[in-house]
């Protein structure tokens, strides 16, 4: 939605260069449309995704044949972790 910071420098400049012959309220009139067209033009819309509860096992909602041998070894690097750190 907003410009990227150099991007966004690089076109004020370019806006200012343009508008300094105008008076104060008329230029500043200028720039603001300019600002909302530029923020138009980047602005995208995303789809709504759906959203589903999970199994309890990450890797069965993935789709791993080894779900659960994949499940138990997970939990058994956090176990070892944890105690390792203790």
């Amino acid at each position: 939605m907003f410009l990227e910071p150099a991007r966004a420098v690089c076109f004020f400049h370019k806006l200012q260069a343009a508008s300094r012959r105008r008076s104060g309220k008329k230029r500043r009139q200028e720039m603001n449309k300019k600002v909302r067209d530029a923020r138009a033009k980047k602005s995208t819309r995303v789809k709504a995704e759906t959203v589903e509860r999970s199994s309890g096992n990450v890797f069965a909602d993935l789709g791993f044949h080894d779900a659960d041998d994949r499940l138990w070894k997970a939990q058994l690097a956090t176990a070892y972790s944890r105690f390792s750190i203790a």
